[in-house]
């Protein structure tokens, strides 16, 4: 408890706004001269914002202190900037297969989660960072949640704003991975997802930077 309390106590006591010029910064310091390895970072960073943001506004109000709790956890004290990758990631860990099963109206279909996650414990794939799937079936059923659950999220702001072109690009998404050759990764969609929403939000992101 003492120490959740001085890491809530070290975080602002309101989610900031998205500091682009700050984080420009701390992507040219930690990618020195690599101006590729720059713009992955301020895109993994707007990325993983913008998914915070997305759960932030639309989910539960009931589950924003797990998800400020996660915020303060991961704020960087030495940058004084939030971890955004590191928040999201502490949130997806939350995720609870069953709550996602019944927040969705059953769309989430566990037995083809559990199936998924089977056959990943026996084939792992290797995602874009490095890591597998398929090392624990529980860990496995939270990600497939989770990513489930920002999906849904994010489709549903982008058709309460009748985006069409950005609900074309989810659709992509959801086929690849989710109803084709009899996948249902949940983990990549949502990879894909955020994939797609990068570049206008990049282009947005970059006319606001003085």
């Amino acid at each position: 408890m003492l120490l959740a309390s001085l890491l809530l106590a070290a975080a602002p006591a309101e989610i900031p706004a998205f500091d682009r010029a700050a984080i420009l910064r701390m992507c040219a310091a930690k990618e020195g001269d690599d101006l590729d390895g720059q713009y992955e970072c301020l895109r993994d960073e707007i990325e993983d914002h913008h998914q915070f943001m997305t759960l932030w506004q639309a989910d539960k109000p009931e589950r924003r202190e797990g998800y400020r709790q996660c915020f303060a956890e991961k704020w960087d004290e030495e940058k004084n900037l939030p971890d955004w990758g590191m928040t999201i990631h502490c949130i997806e860990k939350m995720a609870d297969p069953k709550l996602e099963v019944a927040d969705s109206g059953g769309r989430f279909d566990l037995k083809k989660a559990t199936a998924h996650c089977e056959g990943e414990k026996a084939n792992p794939t290797t995602y874009p960072d490095g890591s597998q799937s398929g090392q624990d079936m529980g860990a496995c059923l939270s990600d497939a949640a989770a990513g489930h659950r920002s999906f849904r999220l994010i489709r549903a702001k982008y058709q309460r704003q009748r985006a069409s072109d950005t609900l074309k690009a989810l659709d992509y998404c959801e086929r690849t991975w989710v109803t084709n050759e009899a996948r249902y990764d949940w983990g990549m969609a949502i990879f894909c997802a955020n994939q797609q929403l990068s570049a206008p939000m990049m282009i947005a992101g970059l006319r606001e930077i003085k």
